[in-house]
């Protein structure tokens, strides 16, 4: 896993949530925060 603090943050994040399909949007919206706009790719 890559040592950047903002990977180990969401890791955490989804973690916390279960992997549940329904928290997906709340996963999406974590990440982008913490990398800002998150692209097609």
């Amino acid at each position: 896993m890559c040592n950047d603090p903002r990977f180990i943050e969401l890791e955490e994040f989804i973690k916390a949530h279960e992997n549940k399909e329904s928290e997906l949007i709340a996963v999406l919206h974590k990440a982008q925060e913490l990398f800002g706009y998150l692209g097609e790719e």
